[in-house]
């Protein structure tokens, strides 16, 4: 009997908190949500925030996520988005958030996102093109970008690159269109197929420096 009674009060807390959710407009997103909508890519044409509740799978040659309006919030939940052509696309649209979990193993770009976007916490490893690419006035924080075809890449001026760990991506760890750009704290190591101590090609291009950054073990130059 006090195993079924916390059984029902268990479930009764759910539900409030999915109500709670609900209230506060946070849109949950799962795989049984994206298959139920027409399958991939799962498409935002709301502006909002949208909230992973657990791990999801894309469809091979299908992006993740497709984002069609500005002024989205992503809150990935410690959930990974894997598969498919690109994780979270947002190429067209402005002020999009990514934040707090993991994008793995796409054919093309882990996160592709337009100006004024933020991609902060997001695990971004194994994917077949750039692991971030972002707009002119983004920032980009306290990520970890590794083994993708391409490290974090900025189109664009006006951006922020702070913290991140940007370490064995085949091309160029990151990639700066204008020294317009800032950077600072970030540690690279290996990218471009160059991990020499002391060495410095291939670890980043472009942008300015505004606090330092390592990079195969010494201070960028």
């Amino acid at each position: 009997m006090a195993g079924r009674l916390s059984l029902v009060i268990l479930m009764l807390m759910l539900a409030i908190a999915r109500a709670a959710r609900a209230a506060e407009g946070v849109i949950e997103i799962n795989q049984a949500v994206i298959e139920q909508a027409g399958g991939f890519p799962f498409t935002i044409n709301t502006a909002g925030s949208y909230h992973l509740t657990g791990n999801v799978a894309a469809s091979a040659g299908a992006d993740g996520i497709d984002v069609a309006a500005n002024g989205v919030t992503i809150d990935l939940n410690g959930f990974v988005l894997s598969g498919g052509a690109v994780g979270i696309n947002g190429a067209a649209v402005s002020q999009v958030t990514v934040r707090n979990g993991t994008v793995t193993a796409m054919s093309g770009n882990g996160i592709h996102l337009g100006a004024g976007s933020i991609v902060q916490d997001v695990h971004v490893t194994g994917n077949g093109a750039t692991g971030i690419l972002v707009g002119s006035g983004s920032l980009v924080s306290n990520n970890t970008v590794s083994g993708n075809d391409g490290g974090i890449s900025v189109a664009g001026g006006g951006a922020t690159i702070l913290q991140n760990s940007i370490t064995s991506n085949s091309g160029v760890g990151l990639q700066i269109s204008d020294q317009s750009t800032g950077y600072g704290g970030n540690v690279m190591f290996g990218n471009d197929g160059n991990s020499g101590i002391g060495t410095y090609t291939g670890q980043e291009v472009g942008g300015t420096q505004i606090s330092q950054n390592l990079c195969n073990g010494n201070v960028c130059p």
